[in-house]
């Protein structure tokens, strides 16, 4: 069943930092127009749009980040030019109801991210890796994207979002009925930047994802969207929770204005004989291998 996106009764505490001064805000949809959360909304739909946009047909991005009542989004804020402040990360509020505040400047929205919250039962959490008799507590992230552009991308911002959804994650665990086991579960862009992104972040493809992504659809078909060309990826447990220290990477920002590949480059389908599953998880693990030698990932840009 959908479980609120925003339901733990603690406000999330302090998390890693890095270059610059960084502020992440979780905001339900549904924002009135004009407030702060709109508007950091709005800055993180306008990235969203130009890096995913096969997501945008028939406005489905737009009702993941606006509309849909069981989705919420973490969305990076910084202000590059403020020194104090400098290597901390605040959590704004997480209902993100307040008005923007004249005397505050607004920042500039770096990049986001977009969950739903999915609780598991029975035998769909068992063949998603849960044990026997226990649930799994899904946090299904439908798109995460950091701004290419020089000084933002490769700077750790796609971490250190993804480090805010774990405490989240762990939150909602802690205080939903039964003690559900936590997971992360995406869907990659089958791509190797982005493969190298999730595979740093602790998540692995196989038959545990693949059971994960078809029991969310199977649930309800209309929310859970399997995405063609990409690979379901999963975390759980303490993996799913434990923060992944953040770096700067020299080689993103130096690739950050490399062209995107064309439609037919973006590689197979999760699954076909070109790629099977073993073969996929030495990549995804030889890639975050790399990326970890590297610091950041240089795939910040990922569905």
């Amino acid at each position: 069943m959908f479980v609120a996106p925003i339901s733990a009764p603690a406000p999330l505490q302090g998390a890693d930092g890095g270059a610059g001064d960084a502020r992440i805000h979780l905001h339900t949809t549904g924002q009135a127009a004009g407030t702060q959360a709109h508007l950091h909304l709005r800055g993180y739909k306008r990235i969203a749009d130009e890096l995913l946009p096969f997501m945008r047909s028939r406005g489905h991005l737009h009702n993941l980040i606006f509309r849909d009542k069981y989705c919420a989004s973490a969305v990076v804020v910084v202000w590059p030019e403020r020194a104090e402040g400098a290597g901390t990360v605040h959590h704004g509020r997480r209902d993100g109801a307040a008005p923007a505040d004249p005397k505050t400047p607004s920042g500039h929205v770096a990049g986001g991210a977009t969950f739903r919250l999915i609780r598991l039962e029975g035998s769909a959490a068992e063949a998603s890796g849960a044990p026997r008799g226990r649930a799994l507590l899904v946090m299904d992230i439908l798109a995460a994207v950091v701004e290419q552009r020089a000084g933002l991308c490769g700077r750790g911002h796609g971490t250190r979002l993804l480090n805010f959804l774990r405490a989240h994650l762990q939150a909602e665990a802690m205080s939903a009925q039964g003690a559900p086991m936590p997971a992360l579960v995406t869907q990659s862009d089958d791509g190797p930047q982005a493969l190298a992104f999730w595979g740093k972040q602790g998540l692995r493809p196989g038959p545990r994802a693949d059971a994960c992504v078809r029991a969310l659809a199977d649930f309800n078909a209309d929310r859970n969207l399997v995405y063609d060309f990409s690979v379901p990826m999963i975390a759980l447990g303490t993996r799913a929770l434990e923060p992944v220290p953040v770096g700067v990477s020299v080689r993103a920002q130096e690739n950050v204005d490399e062209p995107e590949r064309d439609e037919d480059e973006r590689g197979v389908r999760a699954g076909e004989d070109e790629a099977p599953g073993a073969e996929l998880a030495l990549l995804c693990e030889a890639a975050a291998h790399a990326s970890l030698a590297d610091g950041e990932g240089g795939g910040e840009c990922i569905q």
